[in-house]
């Protein structure tokens, strides 16, 4: 099977096809014994670990914090925890040191509110990604239902957002202060709790940001794999 990266589980089938879970793209795959892709489900997955094909005929995933049941239509038919409904705001946010305009999702629970407030998370992705890669990934989805509110944007020269590609430097810095000021007016938000989630050389933008922005106070920050002490950095 092409395109996997990091399989951390796999199932024969009676059928002698394979089930395998490809952790770090993201995906679950069926193939045969010749190596063709029978069945695939690649959205709403965040790092599945394990899959089992059960004997109805769904399959069993571990994702990220859930466990989710799909059938052979890829529909989700059951999962655990219990999951809110949630809501997602689109916005369009100035960075003031540039006048571009940034293109910002907020994914929060529905029954949150001004009487429901909830702590706010930033999500910075890695190199030049895009933000929406946390809607394809799940990840942004997943923490709203968790109680989150999740504000994931393309930082600018990136995906929606205008402007020119800063590399994670100043310009960038200031979008994201800009982004996470607009997070902590939302009505349904609690200001007191904030804080960010940053990918790999998201980690420059994410720590410039809090040095060299003192408002919104930033309550956490936290990182997977950023390269905090690597010569490229």
């Amino acid at each position: 099977a092409t395109g996997l990266n990091w399989p951390r589980c796999c199932q024969r089938l009676p059928n002698g096809h394979t089930l395998i879970t490809s952790s770090s793209n993201n995906k679950v795959v069926e193939v045969d014994s010749a190596g063709t892709t029978i069945w695939s489900l690649t959205s709403g997955l965040s790092a599945p670990y394990q899959a089992v094909r059960l004997a109805s005929g769904h399959t069993l995933i571990s994702t990220g914090s859930r466990l989710i049941e799909v059938d052979s239509a890829k529909t989700t038919v059951w999962q655990y925890p219990p999951t809110a409904a949630v809501s997602v705001e689109t916005l369009r946010i100035l960075n003031p040191t540039s006048g571009c305009s940034l293109y910002v999702h907020i994914h929060y629970p529905k029954n949150a509110g001004p009487s429901a407030t909830i702590p706010g998370v930033i999500l910075v992705p890695d190199v030049t990604n895009a933000g929406t890669t946390f809607d394809s990934n799940g990840l942004a989805d997943s923490l709203a239902t968790d109680g989150f509110a999740v504000l994931h944007f393309d930082a600018e020269g990136r995906g929606r957002s205008s402007g020119t590609e800063d590399y994670d430097g100043h310009v960038n810095q200031d979008g994201l202060a800009a982004c996470a000021a607009v997070l902590a007016n939302r009505p349904y938000v609690d200001s007191t709790y904030l804080g960010i989630y940053s990918r790999g050389y998201g980690l420059v933008m994410a720590t410039g940001m809090v040095a060299r922005h003192s408002a919104p106070g930033i309550k956490f920050l936290m990182d997977f794999e950023g390269p905090s002490d690597r010569y490229q950095t």
